[in-house]
């Protein structure tokens, strides 16, 4: 049986390959039988290396007789691990970092090797938890290196957020809260408080967002009765909020066009009091398992599931819905406090997905009735997934205009769009914009 280090090691090795960190990780504690406690510590690990990656090979290139890319990825993922209990973990001793991994590369790779990272990692340890970074005048690299954000994103944000990039930055490896929705359509917000706090977990109110709680030690959420009857659902706020913007009416047919796993179309369904209905659509049919699993637990009925391509037109879908949702596919580049990986994305893979966006849009936009409300929205808060789609979309889509709209916590979006940063608004990173349909597609081509 592994033992958390090399558990951690091989994950990360399968993020290398592309696999996503969480379920890799998941997987593989199952598999080795780790206890609470082992993969806890196996967790801390994968994710403290993916978040601080490129600080900790800063570190290991200043002492390596060889470069980064000359080291094998086992043996270099085994010097990440090691790395970063020595210089960011308070309760491993320096000399059980060095020993364990030096000890699973010469079990697992070659003494040669064992000796080689015996070396760099006992220099690193002779500095105590001081770090390197590049000289500060190089403020792109200087960064990039302390947040392990790549140069391009660092980039990215200098120029978006100017002296707030940093904080951004920072945010982006902060542990992000777990926040929970209560169902209303089971219980209140006290009800579901009493039973969250007879099950051990520390509980509070949101601070500005109506029904949202935040959980602290609650262990593995699916084993608490609060969330197996459906009381709660976990639901990050900027996701809830998506849904407050679109204010779903009771009676009214709502569409979802990119709805898996199914939080937003839960959270509209419970603002609609189970009277109405909604189509909640998405590309894999394995992924609307989960929508109908979950709709069951939180007594949602009104919702209809259908498998199908939001790129393509849904001709039987066309002016019928009163309130239509995009929550479009995305880099995810608002996410990286839950998905640290989501950085090291080829930058190039994104440029591709506006096209993909603004087909979806517009397939959307048919299936809206005149006077319609149509929200956008991604987990990104990269302007090419953002801003300009929307533009591009109202250049073409001439029936329809940006709506003005105010959500909880102090949010204006006064020419109908916003994005929510985790630094200013504690949620994760979302762009929201709300898009009205003026006249119908005949009335407009009579305009025109």
């Amino acid at each position: 049986m592994r033992d958390a280090r090399e558990v951690a090691v091989r994950a990360l090795l399968a993020v290398d390959g592309g696999a996503w960190s969480d379920l890799t990780l998941a997987a593989a504690m199952r598999k080795e039988g780790l206890d609470a406690r082992d993969a806890a510590f196996c967790t801390a690990l994968c994710a403290g290396v993916l978040q601080n990656r490129a600080l900790l090979d800063y570190q290991i290139a200043a002492y390596s007789s060889l470069r980064l890319n000359k080291i094998s990825p086992f043996v270099l993922n085994t010097l990440r691990v090691a790395a970063y209990q020595i210089l960011c973990m308070d309760r491993v001793p320096p000399s059980a970092a060095v020993n364990t991994a030096v000890g699973l590369i010469r079990k697992s790779a070659n003494p040669r090797a064992a000796g080689f990272a015996n070396a760099v990692l006992r220099r690193i340890g002779e500095q105590g938890k001081a770090v390197r970074l590049p000289d500060a005048d190089d403020c792109v690299s200087y960064l990039s290196v302390k947040y392990s954000h790549p140069a391009w994103l660092v980039d990215h944000f200098l120029k978006r957020l100017g002296e707030e990039a940093e904080l951004a930055l920072a945010a982006n490896n902060a542990a992000p809260p777990v926040t929970a929705r209560v169902n209303t359509l089971k219980a209140s917000r006290d009800e579901a408080i009493q039973a969250l706090e007879k099950e051990g977990v520390e509980v509070c109110a949101h601070e500005w967002l109506p029904d949202a709680l935040i959980l602290s030690h609650s262990g593995n959420i699916e084993t608490l009765t609060a969330f197996q009857q459906g009381l709660i659902a976990i639901q990050d706020a900027a996701s809830q909020l998506d849904v407050l913007a679109l204010d779903p009416q009771p009676g009214e047919r709502v569409l979802d066009l990119c709805a898996a796993p199914g939080g937003k179309t839960f959270a509209a369904a419970a603002r609609m009091k189970n009277c109405g209905e909604i189509q909640a659509c998405d590309l894999y049919e394995q992924r609307l398992g989960l929508v109908k699993k979950d709709a069951e637990r939180l007594g949602v009925r009104i919702v209809t599931t259908k498998c199908s391509d939001a790129t393509q037109p849904e001709p039987a879908f066309w002016e019928r819905f009163d309130r239509v949702l995009v929550d479009a596919p995305c880099s995810g580049m608002g996410v990286i406090r839950r998905k640290p990986e989501i950085r090291y994305k080829d930058p190039n893979t994104i440029l591709q997905l506006p096209e993909v966006q603004k087909k979806i849009l517009s397939n959307a936009a048919d299936t809206l009735k005149t006077g319609g409300i149509m929200i956008y929205s991604t987990c990104s808060v990269m302007e090419e997934e953002n801003e300009a789609v929307v533009r591009a979309f109202l250049a073409s889509h001439t029936q329809f205009s940006l709506e003005p709209f105010s959500l909880p916590g102090g949010i204006e979006a006064p020419d109908g769009m916003v994005t929510l940063w985790p630094h200013r608004n504690g949620t994760d990173g979302f762009f929201l914009s709300k898009l009205i349909k003026k006249v119908s597609y005949a009335e407009s081509a009579r305009f025109h």
